[in-house]
């Protein structure tokens, strides 16, 4: 799933006249390290300590996300389409993290999804 994100990221990236991100496999274990800490903590929160441009995402449901609703998630978020369409940025890397998680929200344990994208020049 991880591939389709940057391919539908780049896509729409093409629509705004923007070069296509390059897979950075070190930034790809950024990705997955921090979607990994988001799942283990059961916390959904951006992060400092890649020193990256960051896009975070997450879904508890017996639904798994598609890349589609993932991409689409963060093309409707301001900021995070920022990111997608920041001119600056050259490379991507994305991780994908998925297990059951205890939903205070729902009151029982659901299938959750954290994705992570990072960028740099």
């Amino acid at each position: 799933m991880a591939q389709e994100v940057v391919r539908l990221t780049n896509i729409e990236r093409s629509k705004a006249g923007l070069p296509d991100l390059v897979l950075d496999s070190s930034l790809s274990s950024s990705a997955r390290s921090h979607s990994a800490y988001m799942f283990e903590n059961n916390v959904f929160e951006h992060t400092k300590v890649y020193n990256v441009a960051e896009n975070i995402y997450k879904k508890a449901s017996t639904t798994a996300p598609t890349a589609a609703t993932i991409v689409a998630a963060w093309m409707a978020s301001a900021g995070h389409k920022a990111n997608i369409l920041n001119p600056e940025y050259k490379k991507i890397g994305v991780g994908i993290v998925k297990g059951m998680l205890y939903s205070t929200n729902l009151g029982k344990e659901m299938p959750t999804y954290f994705a992570t994208q990072h960028f740099t020049r």
